[in-house]
């Protein structure tokens, strides 16, 4: 089942592995999946209920943490922003958290995220928009 999940994920990023390191990733990862597996299977034999988020809202940060890449320069000088609305969140890892049997909810692992104002969004909305300037201009 394994190589089956890192075959999935070859298929998309398989391009950005140099390929001389790619037999040694790809057997690092299979181990380290397999890992993931057999801690699920274990976690699966608890009662108790395990609640694994990959969609976030971005109002509510609460046991997630920015992955944001900070940069020794603003992204955007402070008197410009980049507002778009439909901009969402993206979940890097999933938010895992357990319902213990009184009904407390305990954050076993903070989610992973960029969020609609993080210097990863920006700057990606920045060269968006730059490349439509463009694009109108070339047409």
């Amino acid at each position: 089942m394994a190589e089956a999940i890192v075959q999935r994920m070859f298929d998309i990023l398989g391009s950005l592995i140099l390929s001389k390191d790619l037999n040694d990733f790809e057997k690092e990862l299979v181990r380290i999946t397999n890992g993931f597996l057999d801690l699920w299977r274990v976690a699966r034999k608890d009662e108790s209920t395990f609640i694994i988020e990959r969609h976030l809202d971005g109002r509510n940060r609460e046991g997630w943490q920015n992955e944001d890449i900070q940069t020794i320069e603003p992204v955007l000088p402070a008197s410009e922003k980049v507002q778009d609305a439909t901009i969402e969140p993206i979940c890097l890892f999933p938010k895992i958290s357990q319902r213990t049997s009184k009904g407390e909810i305990m954050v076993i692992c903070q989610g992973s995220a960029f969020f609609p104002d993080s210097h990863v969004l920006t700057r990606a909305m920045m060269e968006k928009r730059q490349h439509e300037e463009e694009l109108e201009r070339a047409l």
